[in-house]
């Protein structure tokens, strides 16, 4: 689980970051990226239903992708929300496919 002060908690700042991110596609997930006014970085991740029925999966997802993001945290740039929101192609891919996943995705939105 990341650290408190780099989640987003608040059902408003998921749809502020959006309504109004900038989008960066990636493998079977993608990133909307927002300015937040403050120094820390936060991030939410999104896992529908449609991805897998089974909540046992997608938290499985969420934990990589959390995973992913805390071994890379001192390296990502500061002051930006970012939502994760993971895609149907991901279901099935083993634990490494899905971390090389999330860590190509911050690369190409240019947060690392």
């Amino acid at each position: 689980m990341l650290p408190s002060k780099h989640r987003l908690k608040k059902e408003n700042d998921f749809a502020f970051v959006l309504k109004r991110g900038r989008r960066t596609q990636g493998e079977g997930l993608y990133v909307k990226i927002r300015a937040n006014g403050i120094p820390e970085t936060r991030f939410g991740i999104i896992i529908s239903k449609k991805v897998d029925k089974k909540a046992v999966e997608r938290n499985r997802i969420h934990r990589v992708i959390a995973q992913a993001i805390r071994d890379h945290l001192s390296g990502i740039s500061a002051g930006l929300d970012v939502v994760f929101v993971v895609g149907s192609e991901l279901k099935g891919v083993d634990s490494s496919g899905i971390k090389q996943a999330t860590e190509d995705l911050l690369k190409r939105a240019e947060l690392m």
